[in-house]
């Protein structure tokens, strides 16, 4: 989350090896700060060589907006998993650390 993202969860993405999609959701409410911040970020990952998507939230109000946002990044995220033959509803490193938490 902005601005969180612009301190330490930006390093990971400094290893340009990796193929990375950003997905970046707006809003035309957000403060101009955070839009600056999103052009900025934008800018240098496209720079690296990184796709950048961006899509801007759609509903009446910011609460319409945030379900929104939540429905699209879960549908995102299992279409990706299950593009990648990877089962989305298994986290296998979740269902350790609650084996591991149990004993």
């Amino acid at each position: 989350m902005f601005p969180e993202f612009n301190h330490n969860e930006i390093n990971g993405f400094t290893n340009t090896a990796a193929k990375f999609t950003i997905i970046m959701l707006q809003d035309s409410e957000d403060y101009i700060n955070i839009k600056k911040r999103f052009a900025i970020v934008s800018d240098i990952f496209k720079e690296k060589g990184l796709k950048v998507i961006e899509l801007n939230l759609k509903g009446k109000n910011r609460f319409s907006k945030l379900v929104y946002g939540m429905l699209l990044a879960d549908w995102v995220a299992d279409l990706y998993a299950m593009n990648s033959g990877i089962d989305p509803l298994t986290v296998q490193i979740i269902d350790d650390l609650k084996k591991r938490l149990i004993l």
